[in-house]
């Protein structure tokens, strides 16, 4: 009789359990790393700690403490409040391993003006859960207490969440928002709304889907943590700490989407469709997901409002929004933010009113076999000497992209302090089947400023490409050319004179 190796009895016992729908026991972490790191805080403020687990599969379910409750104190879900000032040290310590553990300084100041230092933080006990299984059918309220969701919860009618509540998920449960229901889930920043996997590990629970258009659907000062596990009533399927279906709408401000697991798949908001929308979206953060901040299409983009913070994740792979194709057809902003955009699909301006505007700052990566065409409508894409916008390749390779196809005659189309770089794969729609960086069809027209095309390639590859006699440079000054695999330019001789 032939005996397998170890590792391949190993192997084969994971995919038995797998299947079976038991999984392997989590890895001992040797270390963990909490942020923010020494985090500074205002009396009555609350900050959401996170946790990352190494080595990579470890759990990272841990424990909270403070050493000076009177300073600050922390939940079981780890939202640190500040009570007084001075310094308090928040320790994560293991529960698979109590020998690991990680502390921070929180440091908490006096109020500023305009805060409501008297708000009193809630403290509630999650070692004597409120049980919550049932679908929520008529108006209800979830007063402030701890709950243990044990099951895939539909709302079919209206849900209110009053700050400090915690809610804690067990891996068959999640919160769907159907027809006929809404979620107003409105914290405080003393006394933010946590929903949590009951384990305190990532990928444990299946997320918060909203399925509606209600007006009423509210996030604000909530936290979602730890899911990842697919279900097609609450998530569609998809890897993710919160989910918006087709036509949903929600307002979302304040708020933290952290450590979405899903294999490495997790993200932190998953948008399934162009027909979805933010009617409000600032100050969130967003860290440690697994795959990125968040998956949306470039109709969301122009949803996206001041300070919010995606780069918190704990890998650079991470660091990113990921935009799957849409076609634009109102006129629209794409604001700088701290990751870049990282585009799949070909995306579209498609209205001859439709304006896109792009913020000096901004960084696109584009995947293979994508890229951005002006079919109708104007691109605006205007940098500044010290804050250029980029087009580039997600893989920093050259031949890796369609590149931007300007197919319009509109006359507001320009770039300027743009770079655009590693483009060289031929496509019909953005680029004529041509290789290039910036292809200019027949009868549009753009201006081209302080801009820079780099590193175009494959055979017969240029910066820029002009398709016939009668496409213009409204404008063509200070531009640079380098490393293009054939040619700086392909023109005819009547741009010579542009």
């Amino acid at each position: 009789m032939r005996y397998l190796p170890q590792i391949a009895l190993v192997t084969l016992l994971a995919a038995v359990l797998a299947a079976c729908g038991g999984g392997v026991p989590s890895v001992p972490p040797t270390s963990l790393t909490i942020t923010p790191g020494d985090p500074t805080v205002e009396e009555g403020v609350s900050v959401a700690l996170s946790v990352t687990a190494q080595p990579l599969g470890a759990s990272s379910a841990v424990t909270w403490d403070s050493d000076a409750p009177a300073v600050a104190i922390v939940s079981p879900a780890g939202v640190v409040t500040g009570v007084a000032e001075g310094t308090a040290e928040i320790t994560a310590t293991s529960t698979a391993d109590t020998t690991v553990s990680d502390t921070v300084v929180v440091s908490v100041t006096a109020p500023a003006a305009g805060d409501d230092p008297d708000e009193d933080p809630v403290v509630v006990n999650c070692d004597a859960a409120t049980p919550l299984s049932d679908d929520i059918t008529s108006p209800t309220t979830l007063d402030v207490d701890c709950y243990q969701v044990t099951s895939a919860v539909t709302v079919s009618s209206a849900l209110t969440i009053v700050p400090g509540t915690v809610l804690e998920f067990t891996s068959a449960a999640g919160l769907r928002i159907s027809d006929g229901g809404s979620l107003r889930a409105e914290g405080t920043a003393t006394n933010p709304i946590t929903m949590t996997s009951a384990s305190g590990d990532p990928n444990d629970w299946r997320g918060v889907g909203i399925f509606t258009s209600s007006s009423d659907n509210t996030l604000d000062h909530v936290v979602i943590e730890n899911a990842g596990i697919r279900n097609t009533a609450t998530n569609a399927f998809n890897y993710t700490n919160f989910y918006l279906g087709d036509n949903a709408r929600v307002a979302i401000s304040d708020s933290t989407f952290r450590r979405a697991g899903g294999g490495g798949n997790g993200v932190g908001i998953y948008v399934e469709s162009a027909s979805a929308a933010f009617t409000t979206f600032e100050r969130n953060t967003f860290a440690a997901n697994a795959a990125a901040a968040m998956q949306i299409t470039s109709q969301q983009i122009g949803d996206i409002g001041p300070g919010n913070e995606f780069g918190v994740d704990a890998l650079a792979g991470s660091r990113a929004i990921l935009v799957a194709p849409a076609t634009i057809r109102e006129s629209t902003t794409w604001p700088a933010t701290d990751v870049p955009y990282r585009f799949s699909g070909v995306h579209t301006v498609g209205d001859p009113d439709a304006t896109l505007e792009i913020e000096a700052g901004t960084t696109l990566e584009f995947a293979s076999n994508s890229g951005l065409r002006v079919l109708a409508g104007a691109l605006r894409a205007r940098g500044t000497s010290s804050e250029g916008i980029t087009f580039t390749s997600a893989s920093g390779n050259p031949e890796s992209w369609f590149g931007v196809g300007i197919l319009s005659s509109n006359v507001d189309n320009a770039l300027e302090y743009v770079t655009i770089e590693n483009a060289g794969v031929r496509n019909t729609l953005v680029n004529d089947f041509t290789r290039t960086n910036l292809f200019v069809d027949a009868n549009a027209r753009v201006a081209v400023t302080n801009s820079t095309f780099a590193q175009a390639g494959g055979a017969a590859a240029t910066g820029i490409y002009l398709e016939a006699a009668n496409a213009e440079l409204l404008a063509f000054d200070d531009n640079t050319f380098a490393a293009n695999a054939a040619a700086a330019m392909q023109i005819t001789s009547q741009q010579i004179g542009d």
